[in-house]
């Protein structure tokens, strides 16, 4: 097995001799098996555990026996206390899903603070079939079937190609010593009940399940790459990237067969689940829109936009003419502000706004909705909103319109339009010119 072992090492990471990697670690037979090797092979490696306080006193002591395990290997050891329970309810999470998070963020901190060079996880031949069938049982697509990956970014998991039965025959024959996690033992999770009873079972009427499930996992990764290849086929010629959004073309999209299909491929990272909805955006009237928890996709005329959800809260801001600043920065951009005698024709970006009109401090705020103003060159009021719409403004660009008040009267709809009853005139006798810039 160590041969094996340094082979898998060598294909992963080239120059490994070289390297420093984090082990992951729980304590159990797996990873304890994994620490072994490293350290017959003299590689250079330090321990990272996570106690998750789950199981009291069984919790701590996993974490001293890694400790303990660490002194005498002489190589250091990196652990992080913290509550996976506590965590799953703040953050609306399962138990499992909590751990996962806080273990794969730490092994990030780890990497980062203490200069290693990867981190290894000592996941096997039996995690991966066990993953394929949970996924599978689950409800999954083809990419929940193409198993656990050797090495993404800077994990490499070099036991993958060996299993449970071939880690603990290694384990017994140099009497190395583990942990036993009792709740492996449960048939509470869907994973231990297709460990316990599925995999024995069918073990003991086939020749070499592993084998019979790596070709199958095998025909499936070589159809995902046909697909993956399709869509970026697909997305090179329907989709533009914008500087904050992505634009999804309409009439191209519907050039290819399965429209519907075609949206999910692409939208499926982004959090959307209700694809009825998603779909029906490409028949929906202009502004409509559906959200999944981190973006939002908008019809627009032709094309489907989208762009991240921003929590970012957007503050009105007070200018005091007493006191008349220079520039005044906000969510969109910076105004500059200066009094002048003479006045030139206003563009959207520059505003002349008669200053003898203004009595009080202005105001600068998001434009809301049912704010109306007296477009410069239009007669009466109107809706700020129709007015936006004239202008063909996407629903990404009216999120990040801003208008300047007084008395509550809009006087200037930044880089659009000011107000008619705040322009020069013959009569003016002092001018406010405000720039917008980004």
């Amino acid at each position: 097995m160590q041969d094996h072992f340094q082979k898998q090492i060598q294909y992963l990471v080239p120059g490994a001799e070289n390297k420093r990697f984090l082990i992951a670690a729980s304590g159990g037979l797996d990873s304890t098996v994994l620490i072994h090797l490293c350290n017959v092979l003299g590689m250079k490696f330090g321990i990272c555990h996570v106690n998750f306080k789950l199981r009291g006193q069984d919790s701590d002591e996993d974490q001293r026996f890694l400790e303990d395990l660490a002194h005498r290997l002489n190589c250091p050891v990196f652990v992080l206390e913290k509550n996976a329970k506590v965590y799953a309810n703040k953050h609306q999470l399962s138990t499992q899903e909590a751990a996962r998070q806080i273990r794969y963020q730490w092994f990030k901190d780890c990497l980062d603070k203490e200069n290693y060079d990867a981190v290894m996880t000592a996941h096997h031949a039996d995690d991966d079939l066990e993953t394929y069938l949970v996924n599978s049982f689950r409800g999954t697509g083809i990419r929940g079937l193409t198993g656990i990956s050797q090495k993404r970014d800077s994990i490499i998991r070099p036991l993958l190609k060996f299993t449970r039965d071939e880690i603990l025959t290694y384990a017994n024959q140099l009497s190395i010593q583990w942990r036993e996690d009792q709740s492996n033992a449960s048939d509470h999770y869907l994973r231990n009940v297709i460990r316990h009873h599925l995999i024995p079972f069918f073990d003991k009427r086939q020749d070499d399940l592993h084998a019979r499930f790596k070709t199958t996992q095998n025909n499936i990764n070589r159809q995902k790459d046909l697909l993956d290849d399709y869509i970026n086929m697909v997305f090179k010629q329907m989709v533009k990237a914008t500087e904050e959004t992505y634009r999804f073309d309409i009439k191209t999209l519907k050039t290819f067969p399965h429209p519907k299909n075609i949206l999910i491929e692409l939208l499926k990272d982004f959090g959307f689940t209700d694809w009825d909805s998603v779909y029906g955006l490409v028949t929906a009237q202009v502004g409509k829109y559906v959200t999944s928890s981190t973006h939002k996709l908008v019809k627009e005329r032709g094309f489907l936009e989208l762009f991240v959800l921003k929590n970012d809260e957007k503050k009105p801001i007070t200018i005091n003419l007493d006191k008349l600043p220079k520039t005044v920065s906000f969510a969109e951009g910076k105004l500059s502000f200066e009094t002048v005698k003479n006045f030139d024709k206003a563009t959207p970006n520059i505003a002349f706004i008669s200053k003898d009109l203004l009595k009080s401090s202005l105001l600068l705020r998001p434009y809301e909705r049912g704010d109306y103003f007296c477009p410069l060159g239009m007669q009466g009021r109107r809706k700020l909103s129709d007015f936006l719409k004239d202008e063909k403004l996407s629903t990404k660009d009216k999120s990040k319109i801003w208008v300047l008040c007084h008395n509550h009267n809009i006087i200037w709809v930044v880089n659009q339009r000011i107000d008619n009853r705040y322009k020069t005139t013959d009569n003016t006798t002092t001018c406010l010119k405000i720039t917008y810039f980004k």
